[in-house]
Parts: C-alpha cells; sequence; structure tokens
C-alpha cells in the first residue's frame, strides 16, 4: 500500500472453482506483489525449484531404478511400478515468476487426485497414480482445468514404470513443439498423436505399399479421394455407417468407392496383414 508492504494477501478457495473474474483478480494480485514478496526472498520461485527428486529423474541425475524406487518411497509413498500419467502446462518468459499462477495451476490439476506436482524449467509438471482411476472420470476432470485456466495441457500416455518418467516426459515436449503454432486451450493426448507421431517417423524411413502408390497416383490425376476414403474404412474397422457419418457422406456413394478401390487394386481386406500394411502406409500418408 502506498510502495509500502503491510501484508500477504491470498485468495484461498475452498469449495467450488474460482470464476473468471476472481481468476483474474488472483493473477493480477500475484503481478502487484511480486517485487515486495520477491524481494524478502519468502518464495522460491519457479527457477530455484530443480533440486526435487523427481525433476533429478526428468535430468537424469538419478537413474538407478533402485535409487528411484526408494525415494519415491520416501516423498510419494508409490511403488516404483504402478499406473502412471504425466500432464504438462508451459508457461510464458513472462509468467516464471507469478506464483499465484503456478499455485493455481498445480492446485486446480491435482485436486482430490493421488498426484504430485513440481516445477521444471519453464513448466508445471503434475505426475498423477491413474492406478485403478476411472479413465472418463479423469478426462473430464482435465477438461474442467483446461477450461478454467484456459491453457494447452499436455497428456503423456499411461506407463508402468516410474523410471520410464524421463521418456514420457520427452514426448509430451514433442507433442508440445508439434502443437506450438496453435496456442487454443485444449488437451492434447499423447495416445491422439500417435498417428502422427508414427507418420512423421515412417515417412522418411518406410515406402509406401504398392496399393497405396498406385492409389495415390491415381487420386492426383483424377483429383479422388480413394487414399482419404479407405483410410477411413480401416480405422472405423470396416463398419459402413461410422466411415458414412464419419465422411459426411452417402453410404451408396461409400460403397461406390470402395468397389471402384478394389477395380483399381484388387486386395484382401479380410486378410489382417494386408489391412495392417495398408493403414500404415495410408497414415503415412495422410498424417505426415
Amino acid at each position: 500500500y502506498r510502495n509500502q508492504l503491510v501484508g500477504y494477501f491470498f485468495i484461498i478457495d475452498t469449495h467450488n472453482d474460482l470464476g473468471y473474474c476472481e481468476t483474474e483478480i488472483a493473477e493480477e494480485l500475484g503481478k502487484m506483489l511480486l517485487p515486495l514478496v520477491a524481494s524478502r526472498n519468502t518464495l522460491s520461485g519457479i527457477t530455484n525449484s530443480q533440486n526435487n527428486f523427481i525433476a533429478q529423474v526428468i535430468g537424469g541425475h538419478i537413474t538407478s531404478k533402485q535409487k528411484i524406487a526408494t525415494k519415491l518411497m520416501e516423498e510419494t509413498h508409490w511403488p516404483l511400478r504402478s499406473d502412471f500419467t504425466i500432464v504438462t502446462v508451459k508457461f510464458a518468459q513472462d509468467e516464471l515468476n507469478n506464483h499465484m499462477l503456478h499455485m493455481r495451476v498445480v492446485g486446480l490439476l491435482e485436486s482430490k487426485h493421488d498426484s504430485h506436482a513440481f516445477y521444471y524449467k519453464d513448466r508445471a509438471i503434475v505426475v498423477f497414480r491413474t492406478q485403478g482411476v476411472d479413465d472418463g472420470e479423469f478426462r473430464e476432470h482435465l477438461n474442467r482445468c483446461c477450461t478454467s485456466l484456459r491453457r494447452v495441457l499436455v497428456v503423456s500416455k499411461r506407463f508402468l514404470s516410474f523410471d520410464q518418467l524421463p521418456e514420457h516426459y520427452s514426448q509430451n515436449l514433442l507433442i508440445e513443439e508439434m502443437i506450438e503454432s496453435d496456442p487454443t486451450p485444449r488437451v492434447v493426448s499423447c495416445d491422439a498423436m500417435l498417428p502422427k507421431l508414427l507418420a512423421d517417423f515412417c515417412y522418411s524411413k518406410v515406402p509406401l505399399c504398392y496399393e497405396v502408390d498406385v492409389l495415390n497416383e491415381y487420386d492426383k490425376k483424377n483429383n479422388t479421394a480413394f487414399c482419404e476414403t479407405l483410410f477411413f474404412y480401416l480405422s472405423y474397422e470396416r463398419n459402413i455407417a461410422a466411415v458414412s457419418k464419419a465422411m459426411f457422406l452417402h453410404r451408396n456413394t461409400l460403397r461406390n468407392r470402395l468397389t471402384r478401390i478394389q477395380e483399381i487394386v484388387p486386395v484382401d481386406l479380410d486378410d489382417p496383414m494386408t489391412r495392417f500394411r495398408l493403414i500404415i502406409s495410408l497414415n503415412t500418408l495422410m498424417n505426415s
């Protein structure tokens, strides 16, 4: 008050989530208090929180399974092998010292879940133990957090052993790079991005199979969409109704396309290995 520190103020939410205006007030308070609080060294700040045990695992400073298991049990009471998921939230440069914002982000994400939150470099990272947790409820929780925080949340694939944390954290970073051009707040799952990652990996290393090459050339010359049609058909497990709905096509139109595809490249779609190589090639073509 009038350039004098007269006290510390906190908004504490004990019942429901903070509303839109309250969120803005909390963030503004964080900005106002930061110079005063930081000058008295009362908060450690995101840049000084790198010595956390989990940060050391991610940074490669602790690699022994036995040591990880011991430290993990000491700090979280979790076993080395269970069911884990990582959620990462990236902060902008001007947010790195906004402690109110950091607390709000991890507070919302951790809410009532068996989790452990920490900061690493420019990110808030929450590790969840998802053993026995309902997938639908967990997704709904993340969607609520995304709506409230208005940020991109990247969710790792579930993994069974805690020493795999660095590998799955790296995958989250890769997904962040892939979507950084679109900052629209949303929950992005690494599982959902797997077809894209696989396509990018295969594009320069694995040639397309013969049938897909032929169909692709036909599409280019005749302005058709047979590769896309076959990709949807195989992705939806040859369910005509589901493919028609997904592609906004009449069922008869879809059947005619499938007949024409079989005329151009006769293949046995009842053979699982044929479907496998076709969908890998089509995924590479469509998503890379």
